[in-house]
C-alpha cells in the first residue's frame, strides 16, 4: 500500500463518489477506480459498496478509512517538525514538458513557494530532446519529462547512465 492509496480512498469517501474524488485529485474515473481495486485486492476485503447513489465505505472500509487519516495525520505533523529546523534558499530552475508546467504550478511549485519562501523556483517549459541538452550542460537543475511505460526503462537507464537520480511521479 502506498500513501496514495490511502490519500485516494480517503477522498473518495469524503466525496461519496469516485467521479468527485478524481476531480479532486486530477486523475481520470478509471485510473482512480483501477487504483482503489488494486488495493481491495492488495488487502483482501471490499472497502466501498458502489450503488447508483454513490460509495459508501464497507466495515472494513470504513476502518481503514479512519486509521488511513490518522496515518495521513501523523505523517503531517512530522513534516511540520523539520519545517522549522529545514531553510531552503537560493535557485532551482525546473525544465518540464509543456503538459506537465500546468500540473506543476498548480500543484507542487505553488505548495514549495508557501512553504519556503526564500526558495526562488524558476519554470522553464522545453521537450525533451532540448531538456536533456540543457540538463547535461548544467544549465538547469530538476528535469521533469512525460514518458511511455513502452520507453520508460530505456529512458530510467539513460538518465541513470548520465549520474542523475530520476523518480516516477506518475504512473497510468
Amino acid at each position: 500500500m502506498h500513501l496514495e492509496d490511502m490519500k485516494y480512498l480517503i477522498s473518495i469517501i469524503d466525496n461519496k463518489s469516485i467521479n468527485k474524488a478524481a476531480k479532486e485529485l486530477q486523475l481520470t474515473q478509471p485510473a482512480l477506480s483501477t487504483a482503489i481495486g488494486k488495493l481491495e485486492q492488495e488487502l483482501g476485503v471490499p472497502l466501498l459498496k458502489r450503488s447508483y447513489k454513490g460509495v459508501v465505505p464497507t466495515e472494513a472500509g470504513d476502518r481503514i478509512y479512519e486509521e488511513a487519516k490518522s496515518i495521513l495525520n501523523m505523517i503531517a505533523e512530522w513534516y511540520k517538525l523539520g519545517q522549522y529546523t529545514t531553510i531552503l534558499e537560493g535557485e532551482v530552475h525546473v525544465l518540464a514538458v509543456p503538459t506537465a508546467c500546468d500540473f506543476l504550478v498548480k500543484t507542487l511549485i505553488s505548495g514549495i513557494r508557501s512553504d519556503f519562501p526564500t526558495l526562488h523556483i524558476s519554470l522553464h517549459e522545453c521537450y525533451q530532446n532540448v531538456m536533456m541538452q540543457q540538463l547535461m550542460a548544467s544549465k538547469m537543475n530538476i528535469g521533469i519529462t512525460s514518458v511511455s511505460s513502452f520507453d520508460l526503462k530505456t529512458t530510467l537507464l539513460h538518465v541513470e547512465r548520465q549520474g542523475w537520480d530520476a523518480d516516477v511521479l506518475h504512473e497510468e
